[in-house]
C-alpha cells in the first residue's frame, strides 16, 4: 500500500502530469464553451468571425473604401447569419429558441457578394486566426452551412490554441505552473473556444516566453538561436494583434549579458520586423478615422499634448473605478461581458492565483547576484506597467470622447497577456531548478509539488463546473 502511494505521488509530482491534465481539460472544458454558448455569444465574435471568413478567402488585407469605412466582401449570408442571436447580448432574461436554432441553421452560403464593414477586426493580422481559418477551410471542404462553418471554426480554433499552448509548456517547465494558472481561467478558455483572436494571442503570448527561456538555458548555439527567433516572431505576432504590446517585445533585453547578447537581440529584431510588416502592409492600408461618437483620434492627441496630466490622471482615476470591474473580467466575465460568475467564483479564483504565484516563486533557489537582479527585476515591473499604460493611452486616443475624465473600452482580458510576463520573473532573479528532475529521495518535496499540480487539477474540475453551470442558466 506504501509503495502505491510513494508511486502515485511520483507521477502526480511530475510536470508532465500537469500539461497532460492541462491538455485534456482545456479540450473538454473547450468542447463545453463551444457547445453552450450560442453562435455570436463571445465579445465581437461576429466580426472575428467575418475576419475568419476574409482570411478563408485568401484575402489577408482588408479593403479600405473611405476614410471611415473598411471591411471585407463576403458571402451576403454572412452579416445575416451574425444577426440570428441579436437578441441575446445584454438581455439575461432572452433563452436560445428553436425558432432561432432554426432560421440560423437554414442558411446557405449564397454565390452573391456583399460589403460588410470590419473597421475594428480588419487590422488583425492573419496569425491570430490561423486555427479558425483551418476550421473554416474544413467546413468549405465538407460544404456545411454558415452554422456548422462557426462551430469549424470555434473547433478549429481550440485544437490550435491548445496546441500551441502545450508546446509552450513543454519547452519551459520553469515557468509552466504559472502560465498554465493563467490559460485555465474561464476567460482564457472562453476566447480559446470562440473565433476570437485573443485565444491566440494568449497561446503565441506563452510560446514567446517559453522559446525566451529556452534558449537561455540550451546549450547547443543553432538551437539557442532558432529558438531566439521563433520566440521573436511569436512576441511580434502578439505585438501586431494590438499594437500596445509592442512593448513586451523587448522581454528578451532584460537577459542581456556578454555571453547572449546576439540571441536577445535576435529575437528583438525578429519581433520588430513582424510587427512593422504587419502594421505597412495590413494596418496602414486599411485604418479608418471611424470612432465612437465623440471620439477622434487627432484631437484627443492635441488635448494630450496641451494637457498632458489630464491622461495620468485619467488613468489612475479609471483603475480606481474600476478595478474590481477589471479583475472580473481578467478572470472571467462571458459573454458580452454580461455574464458575471456568483461572488464567491472571483473570491477563490484569487486566492488560487495568489496562492500559485506564491508557489511559483518560492520553487527557486537563490541567485548570487543580488545587484543584477534587482535591476532586472525593476526592469520586469517597468516593461509591465509600461505596457498596462500603453493599453490604457491607446483607448485614450482612439475610444474615449475628447477630453473625458475616465478611459472608456478597456477590458480585463486585455492584461491576460501582459500578467503572463511574471512567468519570467524567477529566472531573472533566481536560478530555478528543473521541475522534471524529481529524487525518490526527496520525499517531501515530491509530497509538495504533487500537493499543487493536485491543487490545479482540483480548480480545473471546478472551472469546468462553474462554466457548465453558468453558461447553461445563461443562455438555455
Amino acid at each position: 500500500m506504501h509503495k502505491i502511494y510513494i508511486s502515485t505521488i511520483i507521477k502526480l509530482a511530475k510536470y508532465k502530469t500537469l500539461i497532460t491534465f492541462y491538455a485534456i481539460f482545456s479540450i473538454i472544458n473547450g468542447l463545453l464553451c463551444i457547445t453552450l454558448t450560442p453562435p455570436f455569444q463571445v465579445a465581437d465574435e461576429p466580426n472575428h468571425f467575418m475576419r475568419v471568413l476574409q482570411i478563408a478567402q485568401g484575402n489577408l488585407v482588408g479593403i479600405r473604401q473611405s476614410k471611415t469605412e473598411s471591411g471585407a466582401l463576403l458571402p451576403m449570408t454572412a452579416p445575416m447569419f451574425a444577426a440570428s442571436f441579436n437578441k441575446l447580448p445584454f438581455a439575461p432574461q432572452e433563452k436560445v429558441t428553436a425558432d432561432m436554432l432554426v432560421k440560423a441553421m437554414s442558411l446557405r452560403w449564397p454565390s452573391s457578394l456583399t460589403f460588410v464593414s470590419l473597421p475594428n477586426t480588419v487590422i488583425y493580422p492573419p496569425t491570430s486566426y490561423v486555427g479558425a481559418v483551418t476550421g473554416v477551410l474544413w467546413a468549405h471542404t465538407l460544404h456545411a452551412t454558415p452554422f456548422g462553418t462557426l462551430y469549424l471554426a470555434r473547433i478549429g480554433n481550440l485544437v490550435t490554441n491548445v496546441g500551441v499552448s502545450v508546446c509552450a509548456l513543454l519547452l519551459s517547465p520553469e515557468a509552466g505552473l504559472f502560465l498554465v494558472a493563467i490559460l485555465i481561467l474561464p476567460m482564457s478558455i472562453s476566447l480559446m473556444a470562440s473565433c476570437s483572436q485573443d485565444g491566440m494571442v494568449l497561446a503565441l503570448m506563452a510560446l514567446g516566453i517559453a522559446c525566451t527561456l529556452r534558449w537561455l538555458r540550451e546549450h547547443n548555439e543553432k538551437k539557442r538561436f532558432v529558438f531566439a527567433c521563433i520566440g521573436g516572431i511569436s512576441l511580434g505576432c502578439v505585438a501586431a494583434a494590438k499594437a500596445p504590446y509592442i512593448i513586451m517585445v523587448c522581454a528578451p533585453l532584460l537577459f542581456l549579458n556578454r555571453h547572449n547578447i546576439r540571441y536577445a537581440l535576435a529575437s528583438c529584431f525578429n519581433s520588430f520586423i513582424v510587427f512593422f510588416v504587419w502594421f505597412f502592409w495590413g494596418i496602414r492600408p486599411t485604418i479608418t478615422t471611424s470612432a465612437p461618437d465623440g471620439a477622434s483620434a487627432s484631437e484627443q492627441f492635441i488635448f494630450i499634448v496641451h494637457h498632458p496630466i489630464q491622461l495620468i490622471e485619467a488613468f489612475f482615476r479609471t483603475i480606481y473605478k474600476s478595478e474590481k470591474y477589471f479583475s472580473q473580467q481578467f478572470i472571467g466575465v462571458l459573454g458580452w461581458l454580461d455574464l458575471n460568475f456568483p461572488a464567491f467564483v472571483y473570491i477563490l479564483v484569487k486566492i488560487f492565483l495568489i496562492f500559485i504565484t506564491l508557489t511559483f516563486f518560492l520553487s527557486v533557489k537563490g541567485f548570487p547576484n543580488k545587484k543584477l537582479s534587482n535591476l532586472r527585476i525593476s526592469g520586469l515591473i517597468t516593461l509591465i506597467l509600461s505596457t498596462i499604460f500603453g493599453v490604457f493611452a491607446a483607448l485614450y486616443l482612439t475610444w474615449t470622447p475628447i477630453g473625458r475624465p475616465v478611459i472608456e473600452g478597456v477590458q480585463g482580458r486585455y492584461f491576460l497577456p501582459v500578467v503572463m510576463l511574471v512567468a519570467l520573473a524567477p529566472s531573472l532573479i533566481k536560478n530555478t531548478q528543473d521541475t522534471q528532475k524529481l529524487l525518490p529521495t526527496k520525499i517531501y518535496e515530491i509530497q509538495k509539488k504533487a500537493a499543487v499540480n493536485f491543487s490545479v487539477i482540483i480548480f480545473m474540475l471546478f472551472c469546468y463546473f462553474t462554466l457548465y453551470l453558468c453558461l447553461l442558466n445563461r443562455y438555455w
